[in-house]
């Protein structure tokens, strides 16, 4: 009885090292998509086989795993969360704005007097240093971005505190100085 001898030739089968992983650009909603695919075929092709494209010839090899959804590392500025943040921390800004416009109108009022003005001005300005560097959180980061962040916030944390620091330092000189007499 002469059959014909037919022999099929099959690639390995497939295992995780036969994938690809590619992850697409944030979306609004601040995700993106990872999708698998196929990384040692030829031409775009799969050079591996599993059970989906070659059935029960090769029940050994792995399928491509599904599509994964991936949160962005960063805050994207046309998501709803990235136009919040930009907003809030412009009207905070406008605010603090205005406080600093009235501190400077009103320095010669006895009650921003005694509050020391400057030390006021100076208090706002770190305040505003601080908000300002929310706008370095929206967006895709690089080098500047990774410098401003740290920069803002530690020169405005440092005006704040250090202008509060030395009034406080001030009335302590004065309550305990022993030369001035009531």
């Amino acid at each position: 009885t002469g059959g014909a001898n037919c022999e099929v030739i099959m690639p390995a089968p497939c295992t995780t090292d036969d994938f690809a992983f590619t992850v697409s650009k944030c979306s609004t909603e601040n995700e993106r998509m990872g999708v698998y695919s196929y990384a040692n075929g030829v031409n775009g092709t799969q050079g591996c086989c599993n059970r989906a494209n070659f059935g029960d010839l090769c029940p050994t090899g792995l399928a491509l795993p599904a599509p994964i959804k991936v949160e962005c590392d960063y805050v994207k500025e046309d998501s709803a969360v990235g136009q919040a943040f930009v907003a809030l921390a412009a009207i905070s800004i406008v605010l603090q704005l205005a406080l600093f416009v009235g501190v400077v109108i009103y320095r010669n009022n006895p009650f921003i007097r005694r509050s020391q003005p400057t030390m006021m001005g100076i208090s706002i300005v770190g305040a505003m240093l601080g908000i300002a560097s929310i706008f370095s959180l929206v967006g895709e980061r690089d080098d500047g971005v990774c410098r401003t962040l740290p920069a803002l916030l530690a020169l405005g944390f440092t005006l704040m505190y250090a202008s509060l620091a030395l009034k406080m330092y001030r009335i302590h000189a004065l309550f305990f100085n022993t030369q001035m007499k009531v």
